[in-house]
């Protein structure tokens, strides 16, 4: 099953994310160079695009198969702690992260519209998964570890691991090298790996 509503919803965000960043000249690379010496532009956050093409489907599908069983009390749970850690996320990773490479989300240290947009995005998904592996539904093994497998996926391609190795290789002036899995992008990887095997087993226990 899958809901082409539910689609709808979690692709429109990200397209108001681009349409912001156009409008804040943070779309292009050609935009980053006007405007400063490197950054992040839109059109080449990964993780932007495995929003639409990975994440928005994958949340459709889930709000389609298990929503009708959560209970509208857990669902008022899920959302308050899906907008407590996406807020955390924003303010104390990426701004500080937007400090050191600025990117359309957040530059200047502060939150970019786009940003603003990502972060009740976020609050949005993280409520679905929260539900997903927590909320009492019928789950299949193989459901489960499916879903955790392209989430670390879509993690993989957020925290820009593919955009690093196709910078190693073509050295964009607009943006800078470096390592193309550093320690906190490790930790971070690591981190969500081990939560989702632990929500996982959670799930199909």
């Amino acid at each position: 099953m899958f809901s082409k509503t539910w689609l709808v919803v979690f692709v429109v965000p990200v397209l108001l994310q681009g349409m912001f960043a156009y409008r804040d000249d943070f779309f292009t690379p050609t935009d980053v160079l006007f405007r400063q010496t490197y950054g992040l532009p839109f059109l080449y956050h990964g993780g932007m695009w495995s929003d639409v093409f990975l994440f928005a489907p994958l949340m459709a599908y889930i709000i389609d198969t298990h929503g009708g069983t959560w209970e509208w009390k857990l669902l008022f749970i899920a959302l308050a702690f899906g907008l407590a850690a996406s807020y955390a996320m924003h303010m104390y990773l990426y701004v500080p992260g937007g400090m050191k490479i600025p990117e359309a989300h957040t530059h200047d240290g502060m939150l970019t519209t786009a940003g603003w947009i990502h972060l009740f995005y976020m609050t949005a998904g993280i409520a679905v998964l929260v539900l997903f592996y927590l909320a009492p539904s019928i789950h299949s093994p193989a459901e489960v570890w499916t879903v955790s497998g392209l989430l670390f996926l879509h993690f993989v391609i957020g925290t820009h691991v593919p955009f690093k190795i196709w910078v190693a290789i073509r050295n964009p002036i607009w943006y800078p090298t470096g390592p193309i899995v550093d320690l906190p992008t490790a930790f971070t990887l690591g981190g969500l790996a081990a939560a989702l095997i632990g929500l996982s087993l959670w799930a199909t226990r």
